[in-house]
């Protein structure tokens, strides 16, 4: 059985995470929020996605095989949706935090990781069907 390499996700899922999570009151300042989204717009998650879609194995043409191999598609699904908590965890501490303090200043960083999060739960979505 082949191991799928599921680094280059949790990588960016990591490094956005701790994008965010260096925004906090008492560092919001211009450079922070700046660096921040900076941070995320450089990941390349399209490019994660389809390196990750190309090393899973193919569905299989035989029905008895099929159950198996949809139930290790929802298990990949499993593990990226659980390493994405912490990073929706993240976001919505942002977002609340923008909410709180009316910062229109953090709707681009907002905008940044939905950018990063959202293809990644389409993904994860797509493994479950």
């Amino acid at each position: 059985m082949q191991i799928y390499n599921m680094s280059s996700i949790n990588s960016i899922i990591k490094t956005a995470t701790m994008a965010l999570a260096g925004v906090r009151p008492e560092s919001l300042t211009s450079d922070q929020l700046n660096s921040s989204k900076e941070i995320l717009d450089a990941l390349k998650i399209q490019d994660a996605i389809d390196e990750y879609w190309r090393n899973l194995p193919e569905k299989p043409e035989k029905d008895d095989e099929l159950p198996g191999w949809e139930a290790k598609m929802r298990e990949k699904g499993k593990e990226i949706n659980h390493e994405l908590h912490q990073f929706n965890e993240e976001l919505s501490r942002i977002k609340s935090l923008q909410q709180t303090l009316s910062l229109d200043a953090l709707d681009p960083l907002i905008k940044s990781a939905q950018q990063v999060i959202r293809p990644l739960y389409d993904f994860t979505s797509s493994l479950n069907s």
